[in-house]
């Protein structure tokens, strides 16, 4: 409620401006990934570290959806990636199937049990970090080829 109340004074029209809205909405993305982070957690409760914790996706699925992102994709021949949301880092087995050579990869999600278990999973040149994107702390120190964002 909270919340609620502070957004619709934000909102007044005396209030709008750009330079007003950027803190407004920054915030709310916060609270989106908050909110995010919280749904996934009760999914890993429920189905533990498995496609169903990543919103019921299964292998067939992931990669069906990922030959439709990468359809059109001309990819370098050594392959930097950002992956925002990496989840269980599913982009990784894709890409290597494909031949790809992944020269540095770090993956982003909001949630630590994710973030742990690609840590456990992946080593060297793979990083993972427990972080909202959207966040101003988030800075990275490279530039990637690819940028994926689930």
């Amino acid at each position: 409620m909270l919340i609620a109340s502070w957004l619709r004074e934000c909102l007044q029209p005396s209030a709008v401006s750009p330079r007003s809205t950027r803190p407004l909405f920054l915030a709310a993305w916060l609270i989106s990934g908050y909110l995010v982070a919280r749904s996934y957690r009760k999914l890993i409760a429920t189905h533990g570290l498995s496609p169903y914790a990543l919103a019921e996706r299964d292998d067939e699925k992931t990669e069906i959806f990922y030959d439709h992102l990468f359809q059109d994709v001309a990819f370098p021949a050594a392959l930097t990636v950002l992956d925002i949301g990496c989840g269980l880092g599913d982009v990784i087995p894709y890409l290597q199937c494909r031949g790809h050579s992944i020269t540095g990869y770090h993956g982003l999600d909001l949630v630590q049990a994710f973030v742990d278990a690609c840590q456990q999973h992946y080593a060297d040149p793979f990083s993972f970090q427990c972080q909202n994107f959207v966040d101003p702390i988030f800075e990275p120190q490279q530039q990637f080829d690819l940028v994926v964002n689930m």
